[in-house]
């Protein structure tokens, strides 16, 4: 990414001063691609989660990309990172699906690669998630119809955190979203680094009861599950 005097482009990010890599332009795709190879030790189990490539700024006045910066094609062409800010996750998405692919070529396998940020297309690819969501009691609802929102519009491998990113969630919470989360098409608890752990041993012994039922019904029905993906 370039900047406004077209100089390379850093930002506060996760891992703390950051640059973003140009996936409008080949090349970068590529390189990017390619990183996938020097995972060492990567067996048919290792997969790709793209956090935060909405893409987030951290330290912005609108916490994303601003939309000045350029993009550069591999034909030199400059772009404005406002008309192609959707679809930045997806290319990203895209490229990593490829990375993952060729790194296991020899082998029958699909690539499992989780993404924050989506577009048309990105169904082609893998999963979402609904990102930063709250422990609150409106959740469940919430998910739900962001969830058949998404599904509609022709992505429907998603989910949301169970029992919420975000925040310390009540008992009978945790017991909704689990029993909700279930079906969800992508299933997984999550919570933000300063909040309670989600993990299902941490809970009191009700809330592993019911997280344990949930995915016994889960995978009672996971055969029906992959062929409705099928």
């Amino acid at each position: 990414m370039r900047d406004e005097k077209d100089q390379t482009l850093f930002v506060e990010a996760w891992p703390g001063n950051s640059t973003f890599v140009d996936f409008l332009n080949e090349n970068a795709r590529q390189f990017w691609q390619d990183q996938f190879e020097k995972f060492e030790g990567a067996d048919d189990l290792f997969y790709a989660w793209n956090d935060v490539n909405d893409p987030c700024v951290f330290n912005g006045p609108i916490k994303t990309m601003p939309v000045q910066f350029k993009h550069v094609r591999k034909s030199g062409q400059s772009v404005l990172h406002r008309d192609v800010h959707n679809a930045y996750g997806t290319l990203e998405h895209m490229s990593s699906y490829k990375g993952w692919a060729a790194k296991h070529s020899d082998q029958d396998l699909r690539p499992f690669i989780l993404s924050r940020s989506y577009f048309f297309g990105s169904q082609k690819y893998g999963p979402m998630w609904t990102g930063d969501t709250q422990a609150l009691m409106g959740e469940p609802w919430g998910s739900l119809n962001e969830l058949l929102s998404i599904g509609v519009a022709g992505h429907p491998f998603g989910g949301a955190d169970i029992p919420g990113y975000k925040l310390e969630p009540p008992e009978d919470l945790w017991v909704m979203m689990y029993q909700l989360g279930m079906f969800y098409p992508f299933f997984r608890a999550h919570n933000e680094i300063n909040y309670q752990e989600r993990e299902p041993w941490t809970q009191n012994e009700r809330i592993q009861g019911v997280i344990r039922n949930s995915i016994h019904l889960r995978y009672d029905l996971i055969h029906y599950i992959y062929t409705m993906f099928y």
